[in-house]
């Protein structure tokens, strides 16, 4: 329980008041002004009094890491006796720090295997009270250099039983503690209540100057909580789906379950083999089914923000006959050029990239709206042109793209209007009438800032497809881990490569900036509130990509003058937009509408406004 100060409308002071075991669901005030708590699982009203001072008996939490008596050895982190390593299947990513992880059961305690099913179906643990679960993270501070890495904090759940049944109300609750390493590597130290923000100079080759700079949230014991929640069931990977896995035991690969049992650490045999489990499957592995590798997409969306799927597409199933379909309209505009003395030759035998490239390296011409598959947001004409192809049409409507989809959003998919085709040049082919967002820079900024204010909770899910490879050096997209947990002012960029776009003021953006190079084939997801951009392209190839959205049916689009369809529903099939020559018969029709000049305001800034200054 925690109370708070304000004046003038702003927190002044907060304190932590209590530490209770209770399940509070609602506060009160009688009438002599005593708060008031009314506790779920006795049922009771409880008062907040003043507590009697410390007696100076109570035990002193640990201030050492070396003081818990968790670590043989704490300079060279060996475990102690009793205190057992262990892996999970699909770690979460923690800005690139690698996790050594433990697990501490107290005495002759047993865990009853998958036992706990409140609030989900997905089956979790019961461990016995005091249980420990421990995770050190480490950064590799040269990357060039695997002998740099570095302990960073060791982070501690202490588990405290609480009265009742935890299958009707999660009666559990895990205190979070972080000891940060110092600097000899010998000891770590509890951290206080307030957290901590630390600079990393990291040694990296690609970075600019070669040293990348990033800072480490040691999280409070408060932030803790975040994460560790009772709908989580608290402990994010001591479960069956995260442990099913082998484990190098000192050369001995033996799977994790198997030892568990082995050792008498459950309090009833497996109910099968370990074979027969479930497990989860890490989303990058690409030797594993898709329905596995999206089993922990939503865990990743919701702590990180963006996730990276490989190898979803067929380069010649999916991507060549899109390729082939811009193709052709690259060859009418070459033909076009040709004829009007804009360009010497056609280059035929070029592929379309090296083609485009060739052809804009002797003219400087507005290309982007011929291929882009939306329409933009002013200056509209019933000539202004767009594509609404059959090819794309298709890959929008991928059964591979909406079986990723759906494992987010759920089976009623809708596609979202706000979409684009980005074909970024090299940055020597760009001149003034040829480059625009869809050319070149893209600022940092959230795709929840380009919709209007009746989307905001609709959960909007951005699909970014990389046609080429993209790169560092091609300008592939970078994003702020963790970014996505609050909507940022936007203003209209000044910078001469981003002028105009809706960006994000250079003071409101998240620190730990991290590129995403991709190859053709894979899917970056984002939320809606992700920060994100796409660097420069500095190399001499073309970076082609499509951002595309899915939404839930029915949820507002952010872009109601702009034409979306159903592209899957599991209950209403009959509901699908089936045929492409709808699709571009209806942004034909929308371009008409908007020709004629209709105030409409795309997007909720405004020009002016002080946060710009």
């Amino acid at each position: 329980i925690w109370s708070f100060r304000y004046l003038d409308g702003e927190v002044t002071d907060h304190q932590q008041l209590a530490d209770t075991q209770l399940r509070i669901v609602a506060f009160g005030e009688d009438s002599q002004g005593h708060v008031l708590i009314v506790d779920f699982v006795s049922g009771t009203i409880n008062r907040l009094v003043k507590a009697p001072p410390p007696s100076g008996n109570e035990p002193e939490f640990p201030r050492k890491l070396s003081e818990t008596g968790l670590f043989a050895s704490t300079k060279d982190h060996v475990p102690a006796p009793g205190v057992l390593p262990y892996s999970v299947n699909a770690p979460l990513w923690s800005d690139g720090a690698v996790k050594d992880r433990f697990l501490a059961v107290p005495g002759d305690g047993q865990i009853e295997f998958d036992a706990v099913t409140y609030p989900m179906p997905a089956p979790g643990w019961r461990f016995p009270d005091g249980t420990v679960a421990v995770k050190t993270f480490s950064m590799q501070m040269d990357v060039t250099d695997p002998s740099s890495v570095r302990r960073l904090e060791t982070r501690i759940l202490h588990l405290r039983q609480m009265p009742g049944d935890d299958n009707e109300y999660g009666a559990q609750f895990w205190n979070g503690y972080t000891y940060v390493w110092n600097e000899e590597q010998t000891d770590a130290v509890l951290l206080d209540a307030d957290g901590l923000d630390r600079e990393l100079v990291i040694r990296d080759p690609d970075a600019p100057d070669g040293v990348r700079r990033q800072v480490w949230r040691f999280p409070s014991q408060a932030e803790c909580t975040l994460c560790h929640t009772m709908s989580a069931k608290y402990v994010l990977g001591i479960n069956t789906l995260q442990m099913n896995r082998d484990h190098d035991y000192h050369g001995h690969s033996v799977n994790q379950l198997e030892m568990l049992e082995r050792l008498g650490m459950f309090t009833e045999p497996l109910p099968d083999k370990p074979d027969q489990l479930p497990r989860l499957a890490h989303y990058e592995d690409n030797s594993q089914d898709i329905e596995q590798r999206t089993a922990t997409l939503s865990e990743q969306l919701e702590d990180q923000g963006y996730a990276v799927v490989r190898s979803v597409l067929d380069v010649d199933q999916d991507l060549q006959p899109v390729e082939d379909e811009y193709a052709e309209i690259l060859d009418g505009l070459a033909r076009r050029w040709f004829d009007a003395g804009l360009v010497t030759s056609l280059h035929t035998d070029l592929p379309f990239c090296e083609r485009l490239s060739r052809l804009l390296e002797e003219t400087d011409v507005r290309f982007d709206r011929y291929f882009d598959i939306s329409l933009p947001q002013s200056d509209v004409t019933e000539q202004t042109p767009i594509h609404n192809g059959p090819a794309i049409f298709s890959l929008l409507r991928s059964p591979r793209v909406l079986d990723v989809v759906e494992q987010i959003i759920g089976p009623e998919i809708y596609n979202n209007p706000v979409q684009h085709t980005r074909i970024k040049l090299p940055a020597h082919c760009l001149g003034p009438a040829s480059t625009s967002d869809l050319t070149g820079d893209v600022g940092w900024h959230q795709d929840l800032a380009v919709v209007t204010e009746d989307a905001d909770s609709t959960e909007l899910l951005t699909v970014w497809i990389p046609m080429t490879r993209a790169t560092i050096e091609m300008g592939c997209l970078a994003v702020v881990p963790g970014s996505h947990r609050e909507l940022k002012h936007h203003c209209r960029s000044s910078h001469p490569k981003t002028l105009n776009q809706l960006s994000i003021p250079d003071a409101l953006v998240g620190a730990n900036e991290m590129p995403l190079p991709m190859e053709p084939g894979d899917l970056l997801l984002m939320d809606r509130r992700m920060q994100h951009r796409g660097l420069p392209n500095t190399s001499d190839q073309v970076r082609w990509s499509f951002d595309l959205r899915y939404q839930p049916t029915g949820q507002p689009t952010g872009r109601r003058w702009f034409p979306g369809f159903v592209a899957r529903s599991r209950s209403n099939p009959a509901s699908e937009l089936t045929r492409s020559e709808q699709w571009a018969d209806d942004w034909l029709r929308t371009r008409e509408y908007l020709a004629r000049g209709e105030d409409i305001a795309f997007n909720r800034w405004v020009a002016g406004d002080p946060a710009c200054a």
